[in-house]
């Protein structure tokens, strides 16, 4: 050997099969998995598993709307501690109040604060990331009248992105293009 390293060369190396990084979806989760991604998302658990959404948000320990292998594997036992749903636009989860207090309700006025309106840049967002596309799953749940924008109107069944557009400085009174939806989302669930 003319190199002097003294091992085989490039072409002569033997490759040793390493076990897998990831983790296979548990034989349980398939029918959950509807998509075939290896992960179940909350859309796909309120199909499969409409009343143990608890279940759902006690194994998505991360809380980014997904159930892993990983997760599922390393879940916890089941604890009596409540848990925070993922964000989603769509979520047809009844909230639960509080009692009434005791006291009278009183009027009350909720001061507004006008934040500035942010620019974007629709073309510099990549389609193809897991934010986007879970911006276009979000944008296809509230885009009710299949028009291509969300409408002001259509804002009303959002109960978290909502609240998070408006905290991110975006005009909600006006319609909103997939583009333009898909780039304030990244922004404000990045911020």
């Amino acid at each position: 050997d003319s190199r002097g390293g003294g091992g085989p060369a490039p072409s002569q190396r033997v490759i040793m099969k390493a076990e897998p990084i990831t983790i296979p979806l548990q034989e349980d989760f398939h029918v959950g998995d509807t998509d075939g991604d290896g992960q179940i998302a909350y859309f796909e658990w309120r199909n499969w598993k409409p009343t143990e959404l608890a279940e759902f948000l006690r194994l998505d320990a991360n809380r980014d709307g997904f159930v892993t292998p990983r997760e599922i594997k390393f879940a916890p036992e089941a604890s009596g501690s409540a848990a925070v749903p993922p964000t989603t636009a769509a979520s047809t989860t009844p909230a639960v109040s509080a009692p009434a207090a005791s006291t009278p309700p009183q009027a009350t006025t909720t001061p507004t604060t006008t934040v500035p309106a942010v620019a974007i840049n629709p073309d510099a967002i990549d389609r193809s990331s897991v934010q986007a596309k879970r911006a276009i799953y979000f944008f296809t749940q509230l885009d009710k009248n299949k028009n291509g924008t969300v409408e002001p109107d259509e804002w009303a069944i959002s109960k978290t992105l909502k609240p998070q557009f408006e905290k991110g400085g975006v005009d909600l009174s006006k319609p909103l293009s997939e583009d333009e939806f898909i780039a304030h989302f990244v922004r404000v669930s990045s911020g």
